[in-house]
This record gives structure tokens, C-alpha cells and sequence, in this order.
């Protein structure tokens, strides 16, 4: 080679050296790190407060009553049932007494009503005892007048029955009757034919006149039967003597039973007016004992009316002393002797202190990665050895809108007596367990929330690549898809975009984080 060909090699390769360090130096510089396989045990750390499990706020029921005493403060141990404070009861005592009055006026005027019922009862009895004869007699009026009505209808009925019988024909007997004529008929004419054909022939000489007589005679029989049928018929249409005399006998019977029964009737109507009463005495005895009955009813009522005002009122005034609804520690004292107390508002928070849990406010963009029933791992600043095992026992339905946040429960599954309520906690949940998954750091996750992407740089040229992500650690993502170990991530995506050229700048690997 040449020393011209030479220099020139030299100046050609000088050149893109300087070239490419020119051009690092003028492009932007982006940290990247590389994607790695781990074991990864997906956990999401939050910080809650321990609480009581059966913490409950102690309300008044009672609207606008003032608070006359405070006999528990914050942290007092108190029972199920103990009196923690006391609401004015002035009102509950005066209903009392009101009701109470009600109930002894009420009994007074029972006993006054049941004087008056006995009173008007004996004059009822006495006015009954003169009106026994004359309701015999009213009753002897009543049964003649029904006698006397059934033997009218027993007259009617016969006469139609002995119209019907004058009239009646006994149909069968007519109808064979009738029978046996279209038959005699029938016989007579054909024996009249057979008369006129012999005695043609007979005048013909073709048969002798003995035969002609033969059927003359075999014709007046037929006629006699003739006339026999017609008789029958006859008498079959003409009713039975003996039918209509027993209808008629049975007719006039029933005659003289409607006169007997009338007689009886007058009879018995006559007697009654003889011997009336005047009835106005059992009427009034009648009305003073309903009126009685009717004004002991009132005095029930009013008796019964009162029992349930005391019963209310008793009530009432039970409510004036605010209790302790379980075994716990007074954890809030919201009320000052003097205070007016509306119903609801509560008075005091009281925390059980046999079992405990962790209440937690999780940030809504990672409450997807939870569910009932996960485990954690519990920690408190207050007592820095213990590790207590926990689970989710309750996801709140519904966010906090002003601090973006779910409410969690987790209960405790050991029992430590140590702990207290109010004590800070620091929650492990684990969320998922993944084995040789693809980690990256979270913070490389773009729009982790919407349209998950991760940066990668590959020849110096930014691309983006969509991504499917879960919950690592507090720091890393585990990428079920999109980017395999080894690509470098752009640690800080937001500083670039996609297609951009850059030059790369190694971050600490996520072993060494």
C-alpha cells in the first residue's frame, strides 16, 4: 500500500470514530436496565392502624335531651350493660306519672261500670219473670199461624192433585190399546179383500159359494175386533173411579185441617191480648246493662291505653341511661355534662379488647390486586419482633373519593395480648407467588393503570411494547408478557419516546437494588 493509500485509510476511519463520539455526545442519554428472571413473591405493602373487631359507637337514642353525667372516660375499662352517662329525665318521669294517673282513673270507672251492670241486671231479671207467661203466649200465636199457613198449602197442593187425576188417563193402557185397533184394522181390511176376490170368482163359477160364506164370516170377526179395540181405547182415556174419590176424600181432610187450625189461631191470638204486658221496663233494664257493658269496654280501653304510655315512657326513661353495649375500653368520649345530645350522634366509642384487627386505606389503583381471604404479614413499630400473621377478611364496597383510597380488613391469626388498639401496623399482603418470572423495576411501567407500556432501547433507538403486568414487591413488576429477560428497559420512560435514537446509560441491575 501506498502512503497516500494509506493516509487515506487512516483519515477515513479517524473520521467515524470521531463521528460516532460526536454523536453520543449530542444524543440524549437515557438509564436503562435490564429485565432478569427472579422467583418473585408478589406482596403490596401498606401501613393501617389496629383496631377492635367489635368496636362500636354508643349513641343516644333520644333527641335534644342534656347530659346530666359522665361517669367513664378514655381508656376506663367498663362491662356490658355498665351506665356510662346519664341524659336528663325529666320528661320520661313526668309521662310516667301522667300514665300511671290515666290507668287508676280508668280502673275507678271500671268498678263504677260494674256496679251499674249488676244493678241493671236484677231489674232485667225482675222485669223478665212478669214477661215469661206472655212470650209463652207469643210463642203458642207464632206456632198456630205456622200450622195454620202449612195446612193452607197442604189444601192447595190436594186440589191440584185431584185436578190432575180428573183428568189423567192412564197413557200405556191407551197406547197398547191404540195398538191392538191399527191391528184389528188391518185384519178387517184384509179379510174384506179376500171376501171381494172370492166372490168375483165365485160368480166366475171358478170356486165354489161355501168358500165365499167362509170368508164372509172370517170378515164379521174382524170387524168384532175391530170394535172390541175401540172400546179399550175407550176406557184406557176415562180415569179410575176409585183414583178421583181419594183424591177428593184426601181434599176435603185437608179442608177441615186448615178450619181446626184456624180456630186454634184465633184462639191463641185472643188469649194473648187478653193477658199483655207492657214490655218498657225490660227495655229500659235492657239499656242501662248494655250501656254499663259498653262504659266498662271504654274504661278498658283507656285502663289498657295508659299501660302502654307507662310502658313507653318506662322505656323512655330506661333510654336517659346510656350503656355499655360490650365488654371493651372506652376508646372516645365525644360528651361533657351539659351537653345537648342528638339521637344517632354518637357519645362514645368503646373498643373490645378480646380480638383485634388492622384496618387499612389501600390507594384505589392497587386494590384489582386483592381479594378475601389473602394472606399478610403484620408488623408494628411498637414491638419490633413480632411478625404476626394475618388475612383479609373485608374489601370496602365503595372508594373514598377525597383521598382515592379502599378500606381493608385483616384480622389477626394469633392472639397477642400485648398489642392494644390504635397501635400503628405495617401490612405485607401477599398478592401472588410467580416462579423464574420477568422483573422490572415499577417505575418503568408506563401508564400502568390504562395502556401498560414498557421503553426498551435496542441499537440505540427507543421502542415501545405493550405490556401485562402484576403487583411484585414494593419496588418491582412481574411482566407476564411483552419483554423477555435481557432487553434493556428504559428506567425513566417519560424522559423519552418511542423511535427517539439515544445513548444508554447502565442503571444498577435489580439484584443490586
Amino acid at each position: 500500500m501506498s502512503k497516500a493509500t494509506f493516509g487515506v485509510s487512516v483519515g477515513v476511519v479517524l473520521c467515524a470514530v470521531g463521528f460516532v463520539v460526536w454523536r453520543s455526545i449530542q444524543l440524549p442519554k437515557v438509564e436503562v436496565v435490564p429485565a432478569v428472571r427472579q422467583d418473585v413473591t408478589s406482596t403490596l405493602a401498606v401501613s393501617g392502624v389496629l383496631e377492635s373487631a367489635n368496636r362500636s359507637a354508643v349513641a343516644s337514642q333520644i333527641s335534644g335531651a342534656k347530659v346530666t353525667r359522665v361517669y367513664v372516660d378514655i381508656g376506663d375499662r367498663v362491662r356490658k350493660g355498665q351506665i356510662l352517662a346519664d341524659l336528663d329525665s325529666a320528661d320520661a318521669m313526668a309521662q310516667i306519672q301522667s300514665a300511671e294517673a290515666q290507668v287508676f282513673q280508668a280502673q275507678a270507672q271500671i268498678g263504677v261500670q260494674d256496679v251499674n251492670k249488676q244493678n241493671a241486671e236484677r231489674s232485667l231479671h225482675v222485669a223478665t219473670e212478669g214477661l215469661s207467661s206472655v212470650n209463652d203466649l207469643r210463642l203458642a200465636v207464632s206456632q198456630a199461624e205456622t200450622a195454620y199457613r202449612t195446612a193452607k198449602q197442604r189444601v192447595t197442593q190436594l186440589a191440584a192433585n185431584l185436578d190432575r187425576t180428573r183428568n189423567a188417563s192412564r197413557v200405556e193402557q191407551v197406547r197398547q190399546a191404540e195398538a191392538h185397533y191399527a191391528q184389528a184394522v188391518s185384519i178387517r181390511d184384509l179379510r174384506k179383500k179376500e171376501l171381494n176376490r172370492n166372490k168375483i170368482l165365485v160368480h166366475e163359477g171358478a170356486l165354489a159359494e161355501s168358500v165365499a160364506d167362509v170368508s164372509q164370516s172370517a170378515l164379521d170377526t174382524a170387524q168384532l175386533d175391530v170394535d172390541v179395540a175401540l172400546e179399550a181405547i175407550r176406557l184406557a182415556k176415562t180415569p179410575r173411579v176409585e183414583d178421583v174419590q181419594q183424591a177428593t176424600a184426601q181434599l176435603k181432610e185437608a179442608n177441615l185441617v186448615v178450619d181446626g187450625a184456624w180456630r186454634s189461631l184465633v184462639f191463641a191470638r185472643k188469649v194473648l191480648a187478653d193477658r199483655y204486658v207492657e214490655r218498657q221496663q225490660v227495655i229500659q233494664a235492657q239499656t242501662q246493662r248494655d250501656s254499663a257493658v259498653s262504659g266498662r269496654k271504654v274504661a278498658e280501653a283507656q285502663s289498657q291505653s295508659g299501660l302502654a304510655l307507662k310502658q313507653a315512657a318506662m322505656a323512655a326513661l330506661d333510654k336517659t341511661h346510656i350503656r355499655a353495649p360490650l365488654d371493651g375500653r372506652i376508646s372516645e368520649r365525644l360528651v361533657e355534662p351539659g351537653q345537648t345530645v342528638t339521637a344517632g350522634a354518637s357519645m362514645f366509642t368503646l373498643s373490645g379488647e378480646t380480638q383485634l384487627r388492622v384496618k387499612l386505606d389501600v390507594d384505589e389503583s392497587s386494590i384489582s390486586f386483592l381479594k378475601v381471604g389473602q394472606q399478610a404479614t403484620i408488623s408494628m413499630d411498637a414491638f419490633p419482633t413480632l411478625q404476626i400473621p394475618g388475612e383479609i377478611t373485608d374489601i370496602g364496597s365503595s372508594a373514598n373519593f377525597q383521598k382515592g383510597t379502599v378500606e381493608v380488613r385483616l384480622r389477626l391469626l394469633s392472639n397477642v395480648s400485648r398489642l392494644k388498639p390504635e397501635l400503628t401496623a405495617d401490612v405485607n399482603i401477599i398478592v401472588g407467588s410467580y416462579k423464574q418470572a420477568v422483573v422490572v423495576p415499577h417505575r418503568s411501567i408506563l401508564n400502568p393503570n390504562d395502556h401498560p407500556q414498557l421503553y426498551t432501547v435496542k441499537n440505540g433507538v427507543v421502542t415501545a411494547k405493550d405490556v401485562k403486568w402484576v403487583m411484585g414487591n414494593q419496588d418491582n413488576s412481574v411482566i407476564l408478557n411483552g419483554v423477555d429477560a435481557g432487553e434493556e428497559i428504559v428506567l425513566v420512560p417519560r424522559l423519552t419516546q418511542p423511535g427517539a435514537h439515544v445513548s444508554t446509560i447502565k442503571a444498577k441491575s435489580l439484584g443490586g437494588q
